[in-house]
């Protein structure tokens, strides 16, 4: 899940925006957490996914 540059003048949207993107980053960390297992014997497509959540 990629999420391109947010630019808002106001700090306050952009503190609340920069926590829902902390949120869905670690949601989407526990989900291949949970999921890992049955990726094992797919290792590149789980690696893969690992990158792109950086």
């Amino acid at each position: 899940i990629r999420m391109g540059p947010i630019k808002i003048s106001d700090y306050t949207c952009k503190k609340d925006i920069y926590q829902l993107r902390i949120a869905s980053k670690s949601e989407v960390r526990n989900a291949i957490k949970k999921i890992l297992p049955y990726l094992i014997s797919k290792k590149e497509q789980a690696e893969h996914a690992l990158k792109l959540l950086g």
